[in-house]
């Protein structure tokens, strides 16, 4: 079973799950967190993920893809926290506006 986590449970995370799901994709399960305590319960009652998680490690273990649905600033600490714990294949996304900066951060911080 291949594993998409959205990290921010926000309208975009949360969107972007909505639409993962009505994909009817098979054997695919869609993980979200968010340090938003009320951002991860309105991303419950909506049904949006397959799972939710509190903490950030615990949700990206066994991903494929993490897509990063946080404000820019937000990802170079996130960068830094996950690097170590994605599996070697997994591929990292963002749905940020700023893409040169985000892409240093992940040269920086993200294995090859």
């Amino acid at each position: 079973m291949s594993q998409i986590t959205i990290v921010g449970t926000g309208l975009i995370g949360t969107s972007l799950a909505l639409a993962l799901q009505r994909s009817q994709q098979k054997d695919l399960r869609v993980v979200g967190t968010d340090s938003d305590h009320g951002a991860r319960g309105g991303a419950d009652k909506r049904k949006a993920f397959d799972k939710i998680e509190n903490r950030l490690n615990s949700a990206v273990r066994d991903a494929d893809i993490v897509i990063l649905a946080t404000p820019v600033l937000a990802m170079k600490g996130l960068l830094e926290i996950l690097g170590p714990n994605l599996k070697a294949t997994c591929v990292v996304t963002d749905v940020g506006s700023s893409k040169k900066v985000v892409l240093d951060w992940a040269e920086e911080y993200l294995p090859n």
